[in-house]
């Protein structure tokens, strides 16, 4: 299960830890520093003088990772990961160059104050990925420490999928493995139908009434042969509405993109928490990674490469961190198969011809990706084209609906009636 990292350093700072463990309720632990005093609340380990607190699956010891810390090198820290060192004197905050486990910070008034939960902190700094942040003596000092790579240069198909194969079931089996209760965030598209069939969880999806998922759902996991793992939910209009309101201030953003994209993510956390689950895995970054937006079809060449590499570099900010706060808000852990480091770097290794590639004057996105899955499912499911999630689910449609009826039809109603949220 994910452990959330909260604490605090500095003048007071016992009853900010102790504000910020009930900010997020019991399962988060905090640390805070006061002069040569360190001291732990929760679910922290105890290292020497200090603590060490992590998010995610870090194989190492507590011994090693300080070490790793002190060098400063997250490259030699395998897996997915945030962590947090407190000692006297010093706090250290890292993130692994995916970036798949957010971390905040804030310095205020010479309090430094950090959580795994945006929420928590007012107006908070990341910790971008890769990087190492270090608050000491009253000055914070942020260090690029490692950055996302390319494996070997991949340009056979029959290589690339080879390469792939393995590092995807394994990082399927690592998530699956640590946690009690797993699931599968499921729309039928390639990505989660992979997935489905690597991963053996049930299948979580929901969809607006009247919208195109439902049918296509039932449809996939028959075609895959799993329909009873397929576990359906369909939301009113009304209901839809009453979640809305919640997402929008979770998000503290009336952005509408990053609303209808998020509001399908909740809706399917939540859903799978009322069924028990406490990870549940999705098809998040297999866009990125292997072309998968509909903008990479007019792209070839360096142009594509370009593209393709920006998008996974900005992954972190512009994807996980606001699916972290929405899963997080269900109190389920995201699990990202597809983002796993090691996929990544073998990932990016691929020539970009073989994610998007051209067949009989038609460009095809996540060409490899399509390909590996024709190793496990028909081809009517391995090349059928599925629409974003926000399109799909009938959440967009419906919150056109609402923004007409709440803010008119001039230009720009949407942003409007969602501003008006906030």
């Amino acid at each position: 299960m994910m452990q959330k990292v909260a604490g605090a350093a500095g003048r007071d700072a016992n009853s900010i830890a102790e504000e910020l463990c009930g900010v997020i309720g019991g399962r988060i632990g905090a640390v805070y520093s006061t002069g040569d005093e360190v001291s732990g609340l929760g679910e922290y380990e105890r290292c020497g003088s200090g603590f060490l607190a992590t998010s995610g699956r870090v194989q190492l010891s507590p011994e090693a990772l300080i070490h790793i810390l002190d060098s400063g090198s997250l490259c030699d820290i395998p897996g997915d990961f945030a962590l947090a060192l407190a000692r006297p004197g010093e706090v250290v905050l890292a993130r692994d160059p995916v970036g798949t486990h957010p971390l905040y910070y804030r310095l205020d008034n010479g309090i430094f104050t950090f959580s795994s939960e945006r929420r928590a902190l007012d107006k908070p700094q990341p910790v971008k990925p890769g990087h190492i942040v270090r608050y000491s003596g009253g000055h914070i000092r942020d260090v690029h420490s490692c950055g996302l790579t390319a494996g070997a240069p991949l340009t056979g198909e029959a290589r690339a999928v080879n390469a792939i194969e393995p590092l995807l079931k394994k990082a399927v089996d690592t998530l699956v493995s640590g946690s009690g209760s797993c699931g599968l965030a499921f729309s039928g598209g390639l990505d989660s139908s992979l997935l489905a069939v690597l991963s053996r969880a049930p299948l979580y999806s929901v969809s607006v009434e009247g919208a195109h998922d439902a049918a296509h759902t039932a449809n996939a996991a028959g075609l895959l042969g799993i329909s009873d793992r397929l576990h359906s939910m369909t939301v009113s209009l009304e209901s839809l509405e009453k979640s809305l309101h919640y997402v929008v201030k979770l998000l503290g953003s009336a952005n509408p993109l990053s609303v209808s994209i998020g509001l399908p993510v909740y809706l399917v956390n939540l859903f799978a928490h009322e069924n028990g689950v406490e990870l549940l895995l999705s098809g998040q970054g297999a866009d990125e990674l292997f072309g998968g937006y509909k903008r990479y079809e007019s792209l070839s060449g360096n142009a594509l490469a370009g593209a393709l590499k920006r998008d996974v570099s900005n992954i972190a900010e512009t994807n996980i961190e606001r699916d972290y706060v929405l899963a997080s808000a269900c109190d389920v852990e995201p699990g990202m198969p597809y983002l796993d480091r090691e996929v990544v770097t073998a990932a990016l290794g691929i020539s970009p011809d073989l994610k998007v590639r051209e067949i009989d004057g038609k460009r095809i996105r996540k060409y490899i990706l399509r390909k590996l899955a024709l190793k496990y499912m028909l081809p009517e499911l391995a090349w059928k084209d599925k629409k974003a999630v926000q399109y799909s689910s009938g959440v967009q449609a419906a919150l056109e609906r609402l923004a007409r009826k709440y803010a008119g039809k001039e230009r720009g109603y949407l942003r409007r009636y969602l501003e008006s949220l906030l």
